[in-house]
């Protein structure tokens, strides 16, 4: 059952980074296309900025869950290295619980933030806010089963005796 969470979660890392990677590309075209129309038509498109706005939350929420589950964010390297095996599995548990904790402590205020602002429209283009504080959620709730699987993985490596959380 973890391998095939494993293998469900790594399909949806290549849909995040397609995602993100393909949202950065569209604000480096969009904000080209407007550079070029300032210079030569004299005339930028007023709506560039509040779409690359948008469009960045997305990429940056949608890479979280990856950079996430690679364990590319700042981790505690310096109490680490002074403990024992064991000792790094059970602190990587407590991190875990407490991301986990944070992510469902996350998860329903986000929403409520998200629903509150569907009356709420942007100064520019007239759309609604939630478009900006949505992704949000979707980064919460992609990290939840991600922090589940690091748990499994350290409970495993825990009974085994093994170290770290790679994934077999």
């Amino acid at each position: 059952m973890l391998k095939r969470l494993d293998q469900t979660l790594a399909v949806l890392f290549r849909i995040e980074l397609i995602i993100s990677v393909c949202t950065l590309a569209a604000i480096i075209v969009m904000n080209c296309v407007n550079l070029l129309s300032r210079w030569i038509l004299r005339s930028p498109f007023d709506w560039i900025l509040e779409i690359s706005l948008i469009l960045f939350v997305y990429s940056v929420m949608f890479v979280v869950p990856v950079l996430y589950r690679e364990k590319d964010f700042i981790q505690m390297h310096l109490l680490e290295e002074r403990l024992t095996r064991r000792g790094r599995i059970i602190l990587g548990i407590f991190v875990e619980l407490a991301i986990l904790a944070f992510l469902l402590y996350l998860l329903p205020h986000a929403l409520k933030l998200s629903l509150g602002q569907i009356q709420t429209l942007s100064r520019g283009l007239g759309l609604p806010r939630i478009w900006v504080t949505i992704p949000v959620s979707f980064a919460a709730a992609l990290c939840i089963p991600i922090c589940l699987s690091n748990l499994a993985h350290l409970f495993r490596d825990l009974r085994s005796g093994r170290v770290g959380t790679e994934q077999s």
